[in-house]
């Protein structure tokens, strides 16, 4: 679960995650400001349940809390993360590929079906999402 957080300023967002893995959860708050010409600077730390329970007071209003599945896994010795969604947009299922840089031809594993790649597109980023 992530929920974004009210900021001042139109190029920082704040959200805090919750994830849940056998019972037992974890919690976190990420900032991403834009630096330069569409870099982007990302810091996260971990938070106690006490404080992201205190956080939610601080929502913004604007956005809904993106609930989604997560499957992690190697494939081709590269790292994938295919999320599908619960809400706000459920049924959505996005697959993301780590990179690493040295970017060569991106090989997927054969039970899956890419539809199309939606890399630039911003309405498939999660703080587009939370829009609903």
């Amino acid at each position: 679960e992530q929920i974004y957080l009210k900021t001042t300023t139109q190029d920082k967002t704040v959200r805090i995650r919750r994830r849940t893995q056998e019972g037992r959860s974890t919690y976190t708050i990420t900032q991403k400001s834009r630096i330069g010409s569409g870099e982007c600077l990302e810091r996260e730390k971990m938070i106690s349940s006490m404080d992201y329970i205190s956080l939610i007071g601080r929502a913004d209003p604007e956005r809904k809390p993106v609930k989604k599945k997560r499957l992690c896994f190697l494939y081709g010795n590269r790292y994938f993360e295919l999320d599908r969604f619960d809400s706000p947009r459920k049924g959505l299922i996005l697959l993301e590929a780590e990179s690493r840089g040295e970017e060569k031809e991106l090989e997927f594993p054969p039970c899956i079906k890419v539809l199309r790649e939606v890399t630039d597109e911003k309405e498939f980023q999660n703080s587009e999402i939370a829009k609903g």
